[in-house]
């Protein structure tokens, strides 16, 4: 479906992301303790989960498009699906579902 090349900055972007993630939540524990290593944790994977989908999103809308009101189209979805994402992953993680 992708081909390598293609996927290349967004895997850069989520190993950044999943790096300061984890990064974060060892500083959390030490200065909160386990209760904000976990909620860092919880935080980044609910942000990595919306960047991926909202790559996806992007990238096929980018495939699709062939003009640059298309592309814009296809930012816009994207963004759109990643901001719908955290707030449901969130509401999901406040309500314990």
């Amino acid at each position: 479906m992708w081909d390598d090349v293609q996927l290349r900055p967004y895997r850069i972007v989520i190993r950044w992301q999943v790096a300061a993630t984890v990064l974060m939540a060892l500083l959390g524990g030490l200065l909160v303790g386990r209760h904000g290593a976990i909620s860092v944790l919880l935080g980044g994977a609910v942000v990595s989960a919306a960047a991926v989908l909202s790559m996806m999103v992007a990238s096929y809308g980018a495939r699709v498009s062939a003009s640059p009101g298309g592309a814009l189209l296809a930012l816009l979805r994207a963004e759109a699906v990643k901001v719908a994402v955290i707030v449901l992953l969130l509401w999901l993680e406040k309500n314990r579902l």
